[in-house]
């Protein structure tokens, strides 16, 4: 035993005419720990614990879910709505959207304009995936990104008349626009079901936004002549199952992942 031990280890027995093999047994398991191993269970575990690898936290943020941290929270939700204020003295085709309080056209006038500030931990960059529905009109933009699904990254408006949909993120600094066409504006309005995942710092400040430039926009008809108008319903996303009165955007957030 000792050898195989490498050491030498005194144990002392005590003798009498029946136990000393008894208190022989009893000094081995006494002995020092050097006698213990680890069992192939214990090992397993062991080696386990060293190799796991820690993943980033994946938040789900589900529609009307209280508790729980919803780092996406204030961005959950959101809508940029232009309703129709009263019919167009220029086409059926489209309606003003002049303010109920004033009697014409502000010069420059943003029907949806309001900040929220991005939930979690200051400077800590999250994965956000987004998911955007709703009727709009169709606008031109330049200088930035086509990211497909006329979701549009950095640039400007290009000019016209066509109403503009849009979001900026102070951290890391940029802009988004929601209703992006190559070709420009159409004749009538589409329908828009797009998921992107962007990048949004903890503390961040988000700013929604959409401009309309002349207080008219196209009304929500799917024939686009707006002789019999026959809106558009996005499923599961209110007014539904009517029809807006207007064009609107509704986003989401389906996930948020710390990077």
């Amino acid at each position: 035993m000792n050898a195989a031990c490498g050491g030498s280890i005194d144990v002392s027995f005590r003798q009498g005419p029946s136990d000393g093999a008894a208190d022989a047994s009893h000094a081995v398991a006494d002995a020092p720990d050097a006698f213990h191993r680890e069992s192939d269970t214990q090992i397993a575990v062991r080696d386990a614990s060293r190799d796991a690898v820690e993943e980033p936290p994946v938040i789900a943020i589900e529609a009307g879910r209280d508790g729980g941290i919803d780092v996406g929270a204030a961005l959950d939700g959101q809508r940029w709505e232009v309703p129709c204020t009263g019919p167009s003295t220029e086409s059926d085709r489209l309606c003003s959207t002049v303010p109920a309080a004033t009697s014409g056209c502000p010069d420059v006038y943003r029907p949806v304009d309001r900040t929220a500030t991005f939930g979690g931990e200051p400077g800590q960059r999250y994965a956000v995936t987004l998911r955007f529905r709703g009727v709009v009109e169709l606008a031109g933009y330049s200088g930035g990104t086509a990211a497909g699904h006329y979701f549009y990254i950095g640039g400007q408006p290009s000019g016209g008349v066509r109403n503009v949909y849009g979001f900026s993120v102070s951290s890391p600094s940029r802009t988004y626009y929601l209703n992006a066409n190559a070709g420009g504006g159409t004749s009538g309005v589409t329908i828009i079901d797009n998921t992107q995942t962007i990048a949004i710092e903890g503390g961040a400040t988000l700013r929604i936004f959409s401009t309309d430039s002349d207080c008219m926009l196209l009304r929500n008809c799917m024939d686009g002549s707006g002789d019999t108008c026959t809106p558009y319903v996005v499923p599961a996303v209110p007014p539904a199952p009517s029809g807006f009165n207007g064009q609107f955007v509704q986003v989401n957030v389906v996930s948020v992942v710390a990077q």
